[in-house]
């Protein structure tokens, strides 16, 4: 059994590296930064100007190894197809789409970390139109019979070192379409350095990637998989995590990518305490109700502004609330916003919950709190029930807060 300790990566360099060397090292790959980091803009550039098709592929290939990145593909003839169908694959790094579109075109689902002038040349593509988590397969499979092009999701839903297979979200097994397995297997050769780490940012990921003399992917291609008539979308994800992990010779783990957040929250914070022992299966830090796979793989501050929201106001969705907080900025801002009608949602069921009493409690007795009594024929008067329930929502919602995180009240 895999614990949850062995599948991340706490620090760059093993127990016991001896640092002498990377200094002998280190103006090496502070020159290969600098000409790999120049090289990289002007591939950009110009894969700007070219179309998505099999020649930008294999100029970008050329331009990996270039950087760096050599790829190995091992691909079965019988994937080679037009039929719509979703890619899965294992997630081990930031790099990970970039390296099998080189074989196979496709798109990913938006991304919030990554910047605008990268997602289209990336494959980004904001494919949700509404906030209703109920629509989010329905618009998936309709873009990818639309437009004939293979959607790649990640199901596990965090990076890890490639110990173990976290258990899969369900969604990619639910748009009722073809899916074919992709295996991936990264290694640095000798070099002595993990790509990525708990909680590292996506830019220092690619910097130590150039920072390396030598990154090498393995991409194995699987046949097409469907989902039986009478399998459930639980054993058609836990059918296609065997393929994958059997290629891989790594183990299936019963551990979510809430697991692994949560435990990378608590070695963060005590860091000192935390027993290399496999935790029982948890939800995820914070309560995302049925919308926490959305979180996965948002940064720390976002995660944080997400929650002081849902604490607040526990039945918006996860999607909606992020949506916002990405023009506002602020968690006051969107609150706000939400209270005012301006960010439109479908209503989450949220679990009631059982608490001490406290100056909430006479607030949150009836829902029709904020309704208008009467409706005024006089245009002031209306303007002034609107004022006033406004208000009243809004001092709600701040002493909610105050409840939620021990903040004394004035």
């Amino acid at each position: 059994m895999v614990e949850i300790s062995a599948l991340v990566t706490e620090s760059r360099f093993p127990p016991g590296f001896k640092y002498a060397l990377m200094v002998l090292y280190f103006p090496i790959g502070v020159f290969l930064i600098v000409c790999r980091v120049l090289i990289a803009l002007h591939t950009y550039m110009v894969v700007c100007l070219m179309p998505r098709a099999a020649a930008r592929r294999q100029f970008v290939r050329g331009m990996f190894g270039v950087l760096g990145v050599h790829i190995w593909v091992e691909e079965d003839p019988s994937t080679i197809s037009d039929t719509p169908r979703v890619l899965v694959s294992n997630n081990t790094s930031v790099l990970d789409h970039c390296v099998i579109d080189v074989v196979i075109s496709h798109f990913v689902p938006y991304h919030s970390n990554v910047p605008k002038p990268l997602q289209w040349v990336l494959g980004y593509k904001d494919l949700v139109t509404g906030v209703c988590k109920e629509n989010i397969p329905r618009d998936l499979r309709n873009f990818i019979q639309e437009h004939k092009i293979p959607l790649l999701i990640q199901p596990e839903g965090a990076t890890t070192n490639g110990s173990g297979l976290l258990k899969f979200n369900p969604l990619a097994f639910e748009l009722q379409l073809a899916v074919q397995p992709v295996s991936i297997h990264l290694s640095r050769l000798s070099f002595p350095c993990a790509l990525s780490t708990m909680d590292s940012p996506r830019w220092t990921d690619v910097l130590w990637c150039f920072f390396a003399p030598v990154t090498v992917y393995k991409l194995k291609t699987h046949p097409l998989m469907v989902k039986n008539e009478e399998e459930s979308v639980e054993d058609f994800a836990e059918r296609v995590r065997e393929v994958i992990s059997t290629a891989l010779t790594i183990e299936r783990t019963d551990l979510t990518a809430a697991d692994l957040a949560e435990h990378v929250k608590r070695l963060k914070s005590s860091p000192q305490t935390i027993t290399r022992t496999k935790p029982m299966p948890s939800q995820p830090a914070g309560n995302y109700g049925n919308s926490g796979s959305c979180v996965d793989s948002l940064d720390s501050e976002l995660r944080r502004m997400i929650q002081q929201v849902k604490d607040v106001l526990p039945q918006v969705p996860v999607i909606a609330v992020k949506k916002d907080l990405e023009i506002t900025k602020d968690v006051d801002a969107t609150i706000t916003n939400i209270l005012e009608g301006r960010v439109e949602y479908c209503e989450e069921e949220v679990k009631p919950v059982t608490s001490a009493s406290s100056p909430t409690c006479v607030l949150d007795k009836d829902s029709t709190l904020f309704r208008a009594s009467s409706f005024s024929r006089n245009p002031n008067d209306r303007h002034l029930s609107l004022e006033d329930r406004k208000r009243l929502m809004l001092e709600t919602a701040r002493l909610r807060y105050k409840e939620k995180h021990n903040v004394p009240f004035n």
